[in-house]
């Protein structure tokens, strides 16, 4: 996801506050009214990123006007005689490690309820749980998570670290620490693996130009490499006792029902787990305790599917693949000779690799589930 795309989604999330309190506030059904304060968010918001009008010609837009409504008397029927508010917590929420995008309080003051927005332009039948490195997939199964992206609290001191470049050592001692010494060589596989991307082609002369060439290149290993990550992984999962792991993938799935969903799609498609019988019996059915998980490459990806006595409840594919994280400066309209790139504070050519961002090299996992197949 490059900027822009950033920019659009969080604009959408600030809009969707903002036109949900004011159809409440339409119902007398807002409990604060606070209907101006949204809509100046989200003013603000665009105009200082310079996407208002690309905003509200978008998909974005289309589709949350084509459902307000819908979502807001679904609302008001299941909370009947309540007034409420929604109130967008996004950063903080995230920063606590947790999914909601928004959250709805209430007037009576006893209940706040979290909700993840994912809003799809093309639909969503298939949506994105969550998404990391290969090694803060394995990390997050060990490792005690704190506040923040890709932060962990150190076993001893209780203080945060990133488990990654200078704190590799610090990461080694943890996993023996929490005792789970033999996992450390499937790690440092992958330790390899990231070195041997960075130097073919974050360092080496020969990839200095994204030509179609390197492009060959690229995607074989994001290929070769990608297989080859599965079976680390496999093999770190191996070594871990099946609850935990099972416990944590509930987590970072999101399928232990601690907050709700809400999908928003094409043509006025929308699906809330506040108000959908059929989530909420699937999540039931997850949660149960004669449920078990199990895992296997299937394709390109890592299949973890949970099943009962009657079968297999869901399935979740994680596709592994190497990340550009925009190493090489392609924007959209080539160009010939040099251009001044400020960020780099260099002269490139097109597709030229840019060397501060080009440190960012990396591994990327992303879980996709398929949800309409269930609903």
């Amino acid at each position: 996801m490059d900027c822009n795309d950033h920019y659009m989604q969080d604009a959408a999330e600030c809009y969707w506050v903002f036109i949900v309190q004011r159809e409440l506030k339409k119902r007398d059904k807002s409990h604060l009214g606070t209907v101006a304060e949204r809509e100046t968010d989200f003013d603000d918001y665009c105009s200082e990123r310079d996407i208002t009008t690309e905003f509200c010609e978008s998909d974005y837009k289309k589709n949350m006007d084509l459902v307000v409504n819908d979502f807001v008397e679904a609302l008001v029927n299941k909370f009947p005689g309540r007034k409420m508010d929604i109130i967008d917590v996004e950063a903080e929420y995230r920063n606590q490690g947790l999914k909601g995008d928004f959250i709805i309080t209430f007037d009576d003051d006893t209940e706040t309820i979290s909700v993840s927005l994912k809003n799809y332009r093309g639909g969503y039948d298939s949506i994105q749980l969550g998404s990391g490195t290969w090694h803060s997939f394995i990390n997050n199964f060990v490792l005690n998570e704190a506040c923040g992206p890709g932060m962990y609290l150190d076993w001893t001191t209780g203080e945060r670290f990133r488990a990654q470049g200078p704190s590799l050592e610090q990461r080694d001692s943890n996993y023996v620490g929490l005792n789970c010494p033999e996992i450390l060589d499937d790690l440092r596989e992958l330790d390899s693996i990231l070195e041997e991307v960075k130097n073919e082609f974050g360092r080496d002369e020969s990839t200095k130009i994204f030509t179609k060439e390197v492009m060959g290149r690229w995607k074989h290993k994001c290929t070769q490499y990608g297989n080859k990550g599965i079976d680390i992984v496999i093999s770190a999962l191996n070594k871990m006792p099946i609850q935990r792991v099972q416990k944590r993938f509930l987590e970072r799935a999101d399928l232990c029902h601690k907050e709700e969903l809400l999908l928003i799609g094409k043509n006025g498609d929308m699906m809330c787990s506040l108000f959908n019988d059929r989530y909420k019996a699937l999540l039931t059915r997850v949660n149960n305790e004669e449920s078990t998980l199990s895992y296997h490459r299937h394709a390109k990806s890592l299949r973890m599917s949970m099943s009962d006595s009657e079968g297999e409840i869901l399935h979740i594919d994680i596709p592994f693949t190497l990340q550009k994280n925009g190493s090489w400066y392609l924007p959209k309209d080539a160009y010939e000779g040099l251009i001044f790139h400020t960020k780099e504070n260099k002269h490139l050519q097109y597709g030229e690799r840019r060397p501060k961002k080009s440190k960012e090299l990396s591994t990327s996992t992303n879980m996709w589930f398929r949800i309409m197949k269930y609903l």
